[in-house]
């Protein structure tokens, strides 16, 4: 409990210079990823949708691989 106590009284004090200063460096208000780049938003959702369905396809792919015919699987030594 002392320890709570102490932690809390410390962050307190130290709050306030914390706020001026480590807050502030990275102050860059609205950041997003199409913004940054200079490009409209859709050149940036459709690769991520594309790119996320080819990864679950692989993923599914990868584990059918897996199975066997009884419906068991295999265990892969590494």
């Amino acid at each position: 409990m002392l320890g709570i106590l102490i932690g809390a009284g410390v962050y307190a004090e130290v709050y306030p210079w914390v706020e001026r200063t480590l807050l502030r460096l990275g102050s860059y208000g609205k950041l997003t990823v199409p913004g940054v780049l200079g490009v409209n938003h859709w050149a940036v959702i459709v690769p991520l949708v594309v790119a996320g369905g080819t990864f679950l396809l692989w993923l599914d792919r990868r584990e059918k691989g897996n199975r066997l015919s009884e419906g068991g699987y295999r265990v892969v030594a590494k």
